[in-house]
């Protein structure tokens, strides 16, 4: 039996020539990656220094504009730490014939939409109507606050204002009253 002393020195006289073309590449292609992402590291760095400011760079620092840059990367809503609301699907309680409440005092769209029209009423509240996106005519009223603008896109669950005791809701399809249950319904009939 051969030692491995032997089989070492036997490899090694009779080994096949590697495939440096295919080695080339894979190194070269390596490294590339390997740079480009070191460069995109560095420019988050640079990103996050320059919202946070942890450290003043140099004057020369300045004079690169990554502006563009922000463009393609949500950086401000990364570093955004205002308190973010839970989108969910808003669900009112009846108080009476048009009035409701749900749980708080802020008034959220029942239904995808656009706002029509924001009125300001001789009692200090507000009204707005909404079209919903199934083609019924949501109206708000006595709303403290109101903070969407007139042709805003609203989404459904979206905060639209703020109420005191109760909001009062009337839906409208074909210039006829319908019920807050037909009103969440996904086709108008």
């Amino acid at each position: 039996m051969k030692s491995v002393e032997q089989v070492q020195k036997d490899i090694a006289q009779h080994h096949l020539p590697n495939n440096t073309k295919g080695n080339k590449l894979a190194t070269f292609l390596y490294r590339c990656t390997m740079v480009g992402m070191l460069m995109i590291s560095l420019c988050l760095l640079y990103l996050i220094n320059d919202k946070q400011s942890f450290i003043e760079l140099p004057k020369q620092f300045k004079k690169f504009n990554f502006a563009s840059m922000q463009q393609w990367i949500p950086f401000d809503s990364w570093f955004d730490l205002r308190e973010q609301e839970v989108q969910a699907v808003p669900v009112y309680t009846p108080i009476d014939d048009y009035h409701f409440t749900n749980g708080s005092n802020t008034v959220y769209s029942v239904y995808d939409g656009i706002c029509l029209h924001i009125q300001s009423n001789a009692t200090g509240t507000f009204s707005l109507v909404l079209q919903q996106d199934n083609g019924v005519v949501a109206t708000y009223d006595d709303l403290l606050d109101v903070q969407i603008k007139e042709k805003e896109r609203i989404l459904k669950g979206q905060k639209i204002g703020i109420y005191q005791d109760a909001v009062k809701i009337q839906f409208l399809q074909n210039q006829k009253e319908i019920s807050y249950e037909k009103a969440l319904e996904e086709t108008s009939n």
